[in-house]
């Protein structure tokens, strides 16, 4: 046999037997798993697994307290540490800004009010106390203010400052009594 014919054959040979090579390397496919909605479980099943869950060793250091109750009935279906306090975790914050967003709606800005007994006279003083109303305003926060401790409170007194107030002869109080009740809840855990 010639060397062209027989590079021929063993072109047309190759030509033949590539697809059914990229066949025998294409894995099967996986079946996918049934849709549809989760077999249901019972109580004590669920209860069970929910046990075990936190009886893991990865969680053996930290602490978890729940309590799981049937809307239906009442009936307290699972509880452990549930009468214990923590401090809140990361998650709890998810559940506190669905709740502010819910109650005051996402255009709700924060205040702080600044009081004076009279307006400044001429010269931009004010006599007597200046009060600083503090309802909340995050965006006084350090965080919010590319980690400057100092710098949301420089943005209020140039505020007080735009409002023509230039010198105080009087208190400085910063009032708190918007928010009852300890910043600390009894019973909190603090290291």
């Amino acid at each position: 046999m010639n060397a062209l014919r027989y590079r021929f054959l063993t072109l047309a040979l190759t030509c033949l037997m590539l697809p059914a090579a990229g066949l025998a390397q294409t894995p099967a496919p996986t079946p996918l798993p049934q849709t549809g909605p989760p077999a249901a479980v019972s109580v004590d099943e669920l209860t069970a697994r929910i046990r075990a869950a936190i009886a893991r060793p990865q969680y053996r250091r930290g602490q978890i307290g729940l309590k799981i109750v049937s809307l239906n009935t009442g009936k307290v279906l699972l509880e452990e540490n549930a009468d214990k306090y923590f401090m809140p975790a990361s998650n709890l914050k998810n559940f506190t800004v669905a709740a502010g967003l819910e109650t005051l709606s996402p255009d709700y800005r924060f205040v702080t009010s600044v009081y004076a007994a009279a307006p400044a006279d001429s010269s931009g003083t004010v006599r007597g106390p200046l009060r600083i109303y503090g309802r909340g305003d995050v965006s006084i926060s350090y965080t919010f203010n590319s980690n400057d401790y100092f710098r949301g409170i420089d943005l209020l007194a140039d505020a007080i400052t735009a409002a023509g107030i230039k010198r105080i002869e009087g208190d400085l109080i910063a009032d708190e009594t918007y928010f009852r009740g300890s910043p600390i809840p009894t019973g909190w855990e603090w290291d």
